[in-house]
C-alpha cells in the first residue's frame, strides 16, 4: 500500500508540473493582452479587459504550447537528473534501435490516417464535430515553421516525457503494469479536453505505453507520437483546404488500418 500511495503521489506531482506550467504560461499571455488593452486609448470596462486578455492568449495558443512544452521538458529533466542513473539512464535515452523506431514511425503515421479517416466517415453530432474542429484549429494557427516545431516536435516530446516516462514510471513502481498503463492513458486523454480527442488519445496512450515498454526506452513512443501528429496535421490542412470526400476517406481508412496492423505486427516480432 505504501508503494502504491507513493507512486500515485509522484505521478500527481509530475502532472501538477505539467498542468501548472501550461496554466502559468497561459496566464502570462492573458495578462499581456489585458495590459495592452489598459494602456490603449478609450474607455476600459472590466469585461473588455478580460476579453482582450482571453483573445490575446487564444491568438498565441501555439506559442503558449511551445513555451510550456519546452519548460516542462526542462523541469522534468532537472527533477529526475539528480536521481540514480540520471534522466537519460532511467528512461533509455541512450538506447536507439533504428529498425524498431522505423516500425514505430510507420505505425504512428498509419494510426493517425486511420483515426482521421474514421472521424470523417462516422456520423458525429454537429456539436462534437464543431468542438473537435475548433480544438484542432487552435494548434494550426501561426506560421508553418512554428506549427511544425510546436505540434510535431515540442508537444510530443513533452507529453512523452511526462506521461510515458515519469508518470508511467511512478505508477509502475507501486501497482500492476496494466493499471499503471490504464491510469497514465486516462491522464493523457484528459489533456485533450474534446470528447472525440479523448477517445482516440486514450487508445493511442495505451499503444504509446506499449511502445515504451517493448523498446525499453522513451524513444519509440516519442517517434510514434511525432509521426502520429505529423500525419494528423497534414490531413487536417489538406482536408480543410479541400474536403477529400467519402471514397478517399474510406480508402485512407483501409490503407491506414492495414499499415497500422502491419507495423504493429512487425514491432511485436522485433521485440
Amino acid at each position: 500500500m505504501k508503494k502504491f500511495l507513493v507512486g500515485i503521489g509522484k505521478a500527481i506531482g509530475f502532472l501538477l508540473v505539467y498542468f501548472g506550467t501550461r496554466a502559468v504560461t497561459s496566464l502570462v499571455f492573458f495578462l499581456i493582452g489585458a495590459a495592452k488593452m489598459l494602456w490603449s486609448d478609450g474607455a476600459h470596462t472590466a469585461k473588455r479587459v478580460v476579453e482582450a486578455g482571453e483573445l490575446f492568449a487564444e491568438s498565441y495558443a501555439v506559442l503558449i504550447y511551445l513555451i510550456s512544452s519546452l519548460l516542462v521538458v526542462c523541469f522534468i529533466v532537472a527533477i529526475c537528473g539528480n536521481k540514480r542513473g540520471g534522466f537519460a539512464g532511467r528512461f533509455g535515452l541512450k538506447k536507439i534501435d533504428a529498425v524498431y523506431l522505423l516500425f514505430c514511425v510507420i505505425t504512428g503515421f498509419s494510426a493517425s490516417i486511420t483515426v482521421t479517416c474514421l472521424i470523417n466517415i462516422l456520423p458525429i453530432s454537429e456539436e462534437l464535430a464543431r468542438e473537435y474542429g475548433a480544438n484542432i484549429s487552435r494548434v494550426l494557427v501561426g506560421g508553418t515553421l512554428l506549427i511544425v516545431i510546436t505540434d510535431v516536435i515540442a508537444m510530443p516530446v513533452a507529453e512523452e516525457f511526462v506521461f510515458r516516462a515519469v508518470v508511467l514510471d511512478s505508477l509502475d513502481s507501486g501497482m500492476s503494469r496494466k493499471l499503471a498503463v490504464f491510469l497514465s492513458s486516462i491522464a493523457f486523454a484528459y489533456v485533450h479536453v474534446n470528447v472525440i480527442q479523448m477517445v482516440y488519445a486514450f487508445a493511442m496512450g495505451i499503444f504509446f505505453c506499449q511502445a515504451n515498454r517493448w523498446g525499453r526506452s522513451v524513444w519509440p513512443s516519442i517517434f510514434m507520437h511525432i509521426s502520429y501528429n505529423s500525419a494528423g496535421i497534414i490531413l487536417s490542412i489538406t482536408g480543410s483546404a479541400r474536403p477529400l470526400g467519402l471514397p478517399l476517406y474510406a480508402a485512407g481508412l483501409i490503407f491506414g488500418a492495414l499499415t497500422f496492423a502491419g507495423g504493429s505486427c512487425m514491432s511485436l516480432r522485433k521485440r
